[in-house]
């Protein structure tokens, strides 16, 4: 049994919870509450509320948005090969708040920005318009990744893992993506243990 509770100014306040539930099967959540006036490092419609362009307030959320994030998870390591270590598969949620948030990235010439070319006549457009509304219907964003883990030896596992949810590319944070990611991990001191929840 764990629990953290971690707290870093103009970072979010987060509570986690880790339960061993047999030696082998673990679950966990986390609870993540970001600061008021804070909610997200984004473009214009995650901005602090306290931003105005022209006058005018770029954000008007109801006081019941709280960009929250929830994670929950399980792990479960079994001997699947009789010659190898053990065997782990785990699973990872995260719900983000920001789904009521609705946007989108658009062509918009009525808001193209043209710059010269210093070395042509050419002009280039690069400026893309953002439409966004806050639907208080509109569901969490959820976020799904799921891994697979096999020990070869004490000093070295392979890993598997799928994801489908957010960009790892903040750039992209408007679009959802699936990958497919692979790794291998070298220990060259087995007694160490690189991670062990009980000891959290």
């Amino acid at each position: 049994f764990g629990f953290t509770y971690k707290y870093v100014r103009m970072n979010g306040l987060v509570f986690g919870l880790s339960l061993d539930l047999t030696p082998n099967f673990r679950v966990y959540g986390e609870y993540n509450i970001p600061p008021q006036d804070i909610n997200s490092i984004r473009p214009d419609m995650f901005a602090p509320n306290w931003v105005t362009r022209d006058g005018e307030q770029i954000n008007d959320y109801p006081d019941s948005y709280k960009a929250r994030i929830i994670s929950l998870g399980f792990e479960y390591s079994f001997s699947l090969f009789k010659n190898l270590g053990k065997t782990t598969i785990g699973y990872d949620l995260h719900m983000y708040e920001e789904g009521k948030i609705q946007y989108s990235i658009e062509d918009d010439d009525d808001d193209f920005e043209y710059h010269e070319d210093d070395e042509s006549d050419e002009y280039s457009a690069f400026h893309y318009a953002s439409k966004y509304f806050f639907d208080p219907d509109a569901p969490w964003e959820l976020e799904h990744n799921f891994k697979i883990a096999q020990e070869l030896d004490r000093n070295i596992s392979f890993e598997i893992a799928y994801h489908h949810g957010r960009s790892v590319m903040n750039s992209f944070f408007f679009q959802k993506t699936s990958t497919l990611t692979m790794g291998l991990r070298y220990n060259p001191d087995y007694t160490v243990n690189v991670f062990d929840s009980s000891k959290n």
